[in-house]
């Protein structure tokens, strides 16, 4: 701080007494650039060890910048290409989810929404859906490292609410209708036009979502899983 209060002090000083600006302005540059050399050796390289940092970002991104080295940027053109980039990442994510919406309405149309769904099932069919929901569960780790490991071709994966019963006849449907294949391949090809895409969510009233890819979720992380 006190090299910068000396720098505006001979600027002051230099224009007051000489009537040379060209010598003024030498002198200033001579001062600015013995500031610079200074604190470059006494602060960065002494206390920050900026030759270590350096060396070290350089040998992961010597294609992309050189630290402390001074590089032109056509500011005008980079704000066009950023602008660009951002509208077609917005884009590109808009056009998944209107593709995926498109593929839920086709299927959630085959759904009777004026059937009877019974509020629990019996003993039986309770038993055969809780079974179909650890099969696909998020909670189910042993699904999730076999895929992990290649066994199992990549998947969607559901998590039901806390709050939600496992055994209605709501979540039976829901389970049904957002498994249906056209929906799962609707989210690989989502994925293959765009890898940037991590996940993709179907929700339901039911408390049910459907994930794609579906991950394993600690319970003691997601305790709504």
């Amino acid at each position: 701080m006190f090299s910068i209060f000396g720098l505006l002090l001979l600027l002051y000083n230099s224009l007051g007494q000489h009537q040379g600006v060209e010598k003024a302005l030498r002198k200033l540059k001579e001062s600015v650039d013995r500031f610079e050399f200074n604190f470059h050796k006494a602060v960065l390289e002494e206390y920050g060890q900026i030759g270590m940092v350096k060396s070290a970002l350089e040998e992961r991104a010597e294609r992309h910048f050189n630290l402390l080295d001074q590089t032109n940027i056509d500011f005008p053109a980079a704000v066009i290409q950023t602008e660009k980039r951002i509208e077609n990442f917005f884009a590109s994510k808009v056009g998944a989810l209107k593709r995926l919406a498109s593929a839920a309405e086709k299927e959630a149309l085959k759904v009777n929404i004026d059937e009877e769904l019974p509020i629990s099932l019996t003993d039986k069919e309770c038993s055969r859906n809780l079974r179909q929901l650890n099969k696909n569960s998020v909670k189910n780790s042993q699904i999730w490292e076999r895929i992990n490991k290649g066994e199992l071709q990549q998947r969607s994966g559901v998590h039901v609410a806390i709050e939600a019963y496992k055994c209605s006849g709501e979540v039976v449907r829901d389970l049904n209708w957002t498994g249906q294949q056209q929906l799962e391949r609707q989210m690989i090809e989502n994925i293959k036009l765009d890898s940037s895409i991590m996940r993709q969510y179907i929700g339901t009233y039911s408390g049910l979502t459907r994930i794609f890819p579906g991950k394993f979720f600690l319970s003691t992380i997601f305790s709504d899983f």
